[in-house]
């Protein structure tokens, strides 16, 4: 079986669409870097368990099929930067009387460009064109970051997964300062707290009970004069919060 017979409309590998035979473990930067190329460009698909150049169905069953999910989950949060949104679905297909699945990521354009790979603690910016994936040359770089979205570090989808129990402090304040209305999932989500996938705003994760990290660490710096445009700094104070902090 080809790919052609369980999607809607005949496909070639083009610039917008990219086929795996599987997510190769020993070579992940050859495929983050056409997802961030994707993300890069004006957005792509990329299949999991299809034959490159053929279309042909290789598929997977169904636990390996989630085991190829969770890998490529878990390689995008470790190693690109910002996440651009994409969502994950499964094919399904039967052959000789087996039940099969075929991964489809869609990619889209990302709002925050560019999207960088990290691998190996070396930073790279790719760019899909007309079927092939290559580094950005600068001009690319210059014409993303001019067009790209201006949107606030608290905006951009973090790689933290939404837990209704981790935010109960949250839910108690907003009880207590709403005559004891109650935050819902459905509000959350709609003030982008969340995305459909239920991974978490860069923001949303501060909210999360006994946070501790450093993100909502504070700085204190004291001027010699009546101003900060005094030069001479007399002292910097940095307080954090810690576990007998919470009530």
């Amino acid at each position: 079986m080809f790919l052609e017979e369980i999607v809607s409309n005949p496909l070639t590998e083009n610039s917008e669409i990219e086929c795996k035979s599987k997510l190769d473990r020993n070579n992940v930067i050859g495929w983050l870097k056409t997802f961030a190329g994707f993300a890069n460009a004006d957005g792509g698909t990329i299949y999991v368990g299809v034959e490159d150049k053929t279309n042909k169905l290789i598929g997977f069953d169904r636990s390996a099929a989630d085991s190829e999910r969770n890998y490529f989950n878990n390689q995008v949060n470790e190693h690109i930067t910002p996440r651009p949104p994409y969502k994950i679905s499964f094919i399904r297909y039967h052959i000789r009387e087996q039940e099969r699945f075929v991964l489809q990521i869609r990619v889209d354009s990302s709002p925050i460009k560019p999207v960088i790979v990290k691998f190996d603690g070396i930073p790279s910016i790719f760019m899909r064109r007309e079927g092939f994936t290559g580094g950005a040359t600068y001009e690319e770089i210059i014409n993303m970051c001019i067009h790209s979205q201006s949107a606030s570090f608290d905006t951009i989808l973090s790689d933290k997964i939404y837990k209704p129990d981790d935010y109960q402090t949250l839910r108690e304040f907003h009880r207590q300062h709403t005559e004891g209305k109650v935050l819902t999932d459905k509000a959350l989500a709609s003030l982008g707290f969340f995305n459909e996938e239920g991974i978490l705003a860069n923001g949303a994760v501060l909210f999360g009970d006994r946070y501790t990290e450093h993100k909502t660490d504070v700085q204190c710096s004291v001027f010699s004069g009546f101003t900060k445009g005094s030069e001479r700094i007399v002292s910097v104070n940095r307080f954090r919060l810690d576990e007998n902090d919470y009530r």
